[in-house]
């Protein structure tokens, strides 16, 4: 660490800065990482029970290029968290994959693919074809996806508190995957292209709804974590 002043004031400023970066690069390998957990998971169990697969091969591509990436930007820029100065210094002997790390990417990937195989099996053992189950399920991810990283971007402070949509970089990226999501189910050519069918509004709703039902467990963590500390 180098002074360019006298003032020690900057000390601060610097240890505030650096926990941000830590932080933030901590929250994008684990979101990214829950990302394939669940993906994986998502394409392991269908392949398990003998049945097709939640995700033809371009909706796959879709979420990689789409979802995975644009998100993971997003954390970048995300501000400090207003507690990151009340913290005990990390041990610089612990490992960056620590406990706490692995556990957060197995649980937010395990929670995206409940969100994905509970809708994308029930409409498919309710007589649904594999167009209809695949377009139920790719929604539910993308909403899935939204959710886990709202979620995400805050390890210790509850969202109420921060703001849900406190974050302009998420508050785009969000719009972005409506907009998307909204073009690719009302556009027949783009529709077709990625194997989707349309499914009206609300089931959409309610797919965003399940979305955000499935993750709300991560919320009450926090809260409960700090009326603990």
């Amino acid at each position: 660490m180098i002074l360019q002043d006298d003032s020690f004031a900057g000390i601060v400023t610097a240890i505030e800065e650096g926990r941000r970066l830590f932080d933030n690069l901590s929250k994008c390998v684990k979101y990214y990482l829950s990302c394939k957990v669940g993906l994986i998971l998502s394409i392991l169990i269908p392949t398990l029970m003998n049945i097709p697969l939640p995700f033809s091969p371009i909706q796959i591509i879709i979420l990689e290029l789409f979802m995975d990436l644009a998100a993971s930007t997003s954390f970048v820029v995300e501000k400090a968290e207003s507690d990151v100065l009340q913290r005990k210094p990390r041990n610089p002997k612990e490992s960056f994959m620590n406990r706490t790390m692995i556990s957060g990417i197995f649980s937010g990937g395990i929670t995206l693919a409940v969100i994905v195989l509970a809708v994308y099996l029930y409409s498919w053992f309710n007589g649904g074809d594999v167009t209809t189950a695949q377009t139920f399920a790719f929604t539910a991810w993308l909403f899935g996806h939204v959710a886990l990283a709202f979620n995400t971007r805050i390890n210790n402070v509850p969202l109420i508190k921060t703001g849900v949509f406190s974050s302009r970089a998420f508050n785009i990226w969000m719009c972005g995957v409506v907009a998307f999501l909204a073009v690719a189910l009302n556009i027949p050519v783009l529709r077709e292209y990625l194997n989707l069918t349309a499914i009206g509004i609300i089931p959409v709703l309610c797919l965003a709804g399940i979305a955000i039902a499935a993750t709300v467990w991560m919320e009450v963590r926090k809260n409960l974590t700090q009326n603990r500390t």
